[in-house]
């Protein structure tokens, strides 16, 4: 077993401190992961797409109403994604 701070075979590829291995063998730096709040955005936001839709579908919403939902989480997401 590799102590901390040690390089480490993963997978038949260096890793080295800093570097967080992937599930195909390669290693990407940790300022290029992307973070738990950007992954809840990828999934949140078509979540939220879907639903307004639906909504629409079923009688609920308006056509200004889904695309307001729409406009208004795809902002938010960009901007958050971006500001992470």
């Amino acid at each position: 077993m590799p102590e901390p701070g040690s390089e480490a075979l993963w997978h038949g590829s260096r890793v080295k401190p800093g570097m967080t291995p992937w599930f195909d063998g390669q290693s990407r730096s940790e300022e290029n992961a992307m973070t738990d709040a950007q992954m809840g955005l990828v999934v949140a936001t078509p979540a939220i797409i879907v639903m307004a839709l639906l909504l629409y579908r079923m009688g609920v919403l308006q056509k200004g109403g889904v695309a307001a939902a729409i406009m208004m989480s795809l902002a938010i997401a960009v901007l958050l994604f971006l500001e992470q």
